[in-house]
């Protein structure tokens, strides 16, 4: 299996997979949006320091959970989540 990184498609959207392309594709198919490229350019992905800096916060019961994106691939991997596929957004 390729090494799964991840990847900001624009603002406020990352996906993970092995590759950019991959992983713009799938968005595209999911939102729709296959301006992004134009607006915001190809696929960036993050470094280690951003996998390590960056987090998520999710709803978990009567409180918040909160990982930072490494730590939060590392679960998807172990869960055997099928890639590529959204990420995280800062929309809800």
């Amino acid at each position: 299996m390729p090494a799964i990184k991840v990847f900001q498609i624009d603002d406020y959207t990352w996906m993970a997979g092995a590759t950019a392309k991959e992983c713009f594709v799938e968005y595209v198919e999911q939102s729709g949006d296959d301006e992004t490229l134009i607006e915001f350019g190809p696929p960036v992905e993050l470094s280690d320091d951003d996998l390590n800096r960056l987090t998520i916060r999710s709803e978990q019961g009567d409180g918040f959970e909160e990982h930072t994106f490494a730590e939060e691939l590392a679960m998807m991997i172990d869960r055997g989540t099928h890639f590529p596929t959204f990420f995280a957004s800062t929309e809800e």
